[in-house]
């Protein structure tokens, strides 16, 4: 099992807290003869592109905030009818 760190870092939140320990959970697992499940290969294509986003969100955060801002106006419309 893994150990919490408890030196972290103060201003990191609950959430991110309990992401990095998901995460170190799951590479303790042991791995099933060295293969690898669909899930496991949709995870990283997952991963990969959860990258890309968080890439292009900090490398434009006012276009990032517009998308954000027009998905929820149009979404906002959608349920009110």
């Amino acid at each position: 099992m893994a150990d919490i760190d408890a030196s972290s870092d103060a201003t990191e939140t609950g959430f991110l807290r309990m992401s990095h320990l998901a995460d170190s959970l799951a590479h303790d697992r042991p791995r099933r003869n060295g293969a690898e499940t669909a899930s496991e290969r949709e995870a990283g294509q997952g991963s990969e592109f959860q990258r890309f986003l968080i890439d292009e969100i900090d490398a434009r955060p006012l276009r990032a905030l517009g998308w954000a801002a027009a998905a929820g106006f149009l979404f906002g419309i959608w349920v009110s009818r």
